[in-house]
């Protein structure tokens, strides 16, 4: 999955002025299912350091933010949801930060300019399925004029059954034709 506009938002957020009293910006990104985790490593920002929280570098995260650098913007990554209040131990620090949050079924909308909310969790549902940059390029190559959930759903079979175009009766073709 391409992090194009992600790092785009992102920077758009870094490069936000600064509200009065504040000399940078720190932005927590608490991403519950763990979408970009491995992604994440590969995100370069211009104009911010990026710290990948765990549940066990609390203190590190806090001590860097508040005593080792106070100068640079941060990113923070959290590859879980945010913690109860009680339990996050970086609570004061995001009380003068900001959050940002997305998942990679609003990314792959963004991408294919689907402004349509409604067909979220038809592409939540396929998610694994555009994991795979392949045939996310095929799905996208398609160039659906309208997106509804049926034709998601048909042009998800075309790709697996390598049509050049979403066509049910293909795919029912392709799939009755095969052999054991």
């Amino acid at each position: 999955m391409d992090l194009k506009q992600i790092k785009s938002l992102l920077e758009d957020t870094f490069n936000k002025e600064l509200s009065e009293g504040k000399k940078r910006h720190i932005v927590f990104w608490y991403d519950s299912d763990a979408e970009f985790e491995e992604d994440i490593d590969t995100l370069e920002l211009d104009n911010a350091k990026i710290l990948k929280l765990s549940k066990k570098n609390n203190f590190y995260v806090k001590y860097q933010l508040e005593k080792a650098d106070t100068e640079s913007n941060y990113l923070i990554y959290a590859p879980f949801g945010k913690p109860e209040p009680r339990e996050n131990y970086l609570l004061d620090v995001l009380k003068y930060s900001m959050e940002f949050s997305t998942d990679k079924a609003t990314v792959i909308m963004r991408d294919l300019n689907i402004p349509d909310d409604s067909l979220k969790n038809t592409f939540r549902k396929y998610i694994k399925f555009f994991n795979n940059k392949e045939r996310y390029r095929v799905f996208k190559g398609y160039e659906m004029e309208k997106y509804t959930e049926e034709a998601v759903d048909v042009a998800v079979l075309s790709v697996m059954c390598r049509l050049p175009y979403p066509d049910f009766d293909e795919v029912l073709r392709v799939l009755l034709m095969e052999e054991d």
